[in-house]
């Protein structure tokens, strides 16, 4: 006989479950990309200052920087997209994890010491390890994973259209410091 889930999961809720878990492994693939747009950003970057005089006669410092702000504000929503990709990193972290230690609970490979299962004392240690904002987050979340089993994993997936959106951003005004680069060039 099977064993009963603490969070009984209906069948649609076990496919959205897997549904938002395989959308947010797009996260890391995502976050790479953003990881060599700034490297190369920055290759970039300290190319033009190291070599400033030799080139100053081919580019006009207006042009210089033009490509400046324009990496300066790409660089900040790279950083936004890196700080969003961690979220989705640990959020995905967090449900695998759990998802495991059920498993390990009921195949009986963990001996369980203490009993009963206390959610809100469990849910208290967890939030004594976390700082503002990831306190208040996590306090909101559990409320809501309360009554929808799936709930961090839609914040995920909202945090993963963010980390999409800055990455868009990102490349777009990296596109826009090249081209006032090239521009320059004269």
């Amino acid at each position: 006989m099977a064993q009963a889930s603490p969070i009984p999961l209906t069948a649609q809720q076990l496919f959205v479950r897997a549904s938002l878990l395989g959308m947010l492994k797009a996260s890391p693939v995502l976050d790479r990309f953003c990881g060599w747009m700034l490297a190369i950003g920055g290759v970039v970057l300290g190319f033009l200052l190291g070599n400033l005089g030799s080139i100053q006669p081919y580019l006009s410092v207006e042009a210089i920087k033009r490509f400046m702000w324009l990496l300066l504000i790409a660089v900040a929503f790279g950083f936004l997209e890196k700080f969003a990709a961690s979220m989705v990193e640990a959020g995905i972290g967090a449900a695998e994890e759990v998802e495991s230690s059920v498993i390990h609970l009921f195949k009986g490979e963990v001996e369980v010491i203490e009993a009963p299962f206390d959610a809100e004392a469990m849910l208290g240690e967890i939030k004594s390890a976390l700082w503002f904002p990831a306190k208040q987050l996590f306090g909101f979340g559990a409320k809501r994973g309360a009554s929808d089993p799936n709930a961090g994993l839609k914040y995920g997936a909202k945090i993963l259209q963010m980390q999409f959106y800055f990455a868009v951003f990102e490349t777009f005004f990296f596109v826009l410091a090249g081209s006032a680069l090239v521009r320059g060039i004269g």
